[in-house]
């Protein structure tokens, strides 16, 4: 009798096992031209990959008769050739990196309906200095040539090519988000808001900043985010939670006396 249940309990294992096996395969990938993509729950597409060798490329609407709602992550990671792209309007979702290490990459054009920005989808496009984004966009924002999500009030993408020696981030901005600043080497100076409470990852991670001051707002910083900042020195308040990050990650780090009256 033991034995029985044993090998009944077995089997449930088994096909326990086997469903969710086959709840994590992986969407099946179809082919339009240049493009791959996979179909979303609601009958739509996102673009998954490109093989083309377009420089000037407008990303049609739809692909095999399916609307395209979004640029998966990674997408066009990694296509030398880029140099800009117009996102076509049915667009709701970029993914996180999706044209990222598109080295020449200058422009991009971004519709109205993009109400999802992953993490800095443009990092390490060293050229790109143009955002084209609607004034009529409620999601997204472009302010001094700096993308901005409306919806998290979150700092999506300084440009790596955007020529600025210092730069105030706008009061109001609560996340600088993963990769934001990601490789800029023109930025020595960066002024960061008392609204901000978040520092993602990898978010000045090779920049040349010489020094930056974190406000005691700051709660969480994430990892690398001043990786690889060879002379920079983070100015911290007494309490800050960024002092025991920086003794976490052996950052140099002074204490910010309060201003004399």
């Amino acid at each position: 009798m033991k034995k029985s249940t044993a090998v009944i309990l077995l089997f449930a294992v088994l096909i326990v096992l086997g469903l969710s096996r086959a709840e994590q395969t992986e969407p099946e990938v179809f082919t339009s031209g240049d493009y791959q993509y996979v179909l979303l729950e609601d009958g739509t597409a996102e673009i998954v990959g490109y093989s083309g060798e377009t420089e000037e490329l407008v990303i049609p609407d739809a692909l095999n008769g399916f609307k395209v709602t979004g640029i998966g992550d990674y997408a066009f990671y990694k296509y030398k050739p880029l140099t800009s792209v117009t996102i076509p309007d049915g667009v709701a979702r970029i993914g996180d990196d999706a044209f990222s290490l598109c080295r020449y990459l200058s422009s991009v054009t971004i519709p109205d309906s993009v109400s999802d920005i992953g993490r800095n989808p443009f990092v390490c496009c060293y050229h790109l200095n143009d955002f084209v984004v609607s004034a009529n966009n409620p999601y997204l924002s472009v302010i001094d040539g700096v993308l901005f999500s409306e919806p998290d009030q979150r700092l999506v993408c300084f440009p790596s090519a955007l020529e600025m020696a210092s730069y105030t981030i706008p009061d109001g901005i609560l996340v600088i988000g993963d990769e934001a600043f990601y490789g800029n080497e023109f930025l020595t100076s960066i002024t960061i808001p008392d609204s901000v409470v978040f520092i993602g990852e990898g978010a000045f991670q090779y920049c040349e900043l010489a020094s930056l001051a974190i406000p005691d707002s700051v709660t969480e910083i994430g990892e690398d985010a001043f990786s690889d900042c060879d002379s920079l020195t983070v100015l911290v308040g007494k309490d800050s939670y960024a002092k025991q990050y920086c003794s976490e990650y052996e950052i140099p780090y002074t204490i910010r006396m309060p201003a004399a009256d």
